[in-house]
C-alpha cells in the first residue's frame, strides 16, 4: 500500500496498484497519476515531470526522470499522457513513449521508452471497500 495526503483535504487516501477496488474517489486516483506534487509522494524514483507540450485539453507531452538510487540507475522518458473524462467519476488515463524527438536525452542519464500503459479509473459498483 502507497499512502499519500492531498494537500488541499485532510484526506488520506491509500493506493494500492492492483486490479482490486480502492477505496479513493476516482477523480484523486486519477489526478494522482497526472500531478506530479501527488505523485511524486507515492512514485518514489520519479524525480521530476515537466510538461513539454500541451497538443490539447487532453493530452500532454511529459518529461519524467527517475533515479532508483537502491540500482545506481537515473533515466528519463518522454512520454504522450493522454487523460479523458468519459462520465462522472469515469477516467481513462494512458501512456505511450514519443516517436518525434521532444527533448535530448541527457549525458546523465538513459533514455528509456514504455510500451503503451492505460488505466480505467471508476467507482467500485460494489460500493467503497476499506
Amino acid at each position: 500500500f502507497v499512502s499519500l495526503k492531498i494537500a488541499s483535504s485532510a484526506s488520506l487516501y491509500s493506493i494500492k496498484a492492483e486490479n482490486i477496488p480502492i477505496a479513493v474517489p476516482p477523480a484523486v486516483l486519477c489526478n494522482a497519476f497526472i500531478n506530479f506534487d501527488i505523485r511524486k509522494q507515492w512514485d518514489t524514483t520519479l524525480r521530476k515531470m515537466e510538461v513539454l507540450e500541451s497538443i490539447d485539453a487532453n493530452t500532454d507531452v511529459l518529461h519524467m526522470v527517475y533515479n532508483v538510487q537502491q540500482l545506481g540507475i537515473t533515466y528519463d522518458v518522454v512520454v504522450f499522457c493522454w487523460k479523458y473524462t468519459l462520465a462522472e467519476d469515469r477516467y481513462v488515463v494512458a501512456f505511450r513513449s514519443t516517436v518525434k524527438e521532444y527533448k535530448p536525452a541527457g549525458t546523465v542519464v538513459f533514455r528509456r521508452k514504455i510500451k503503451p500503459v492505460g488505466f480505467l479509473i471508476q467507482p467500485n459498483p460494489a460500493g467503497p471497500t476499506s
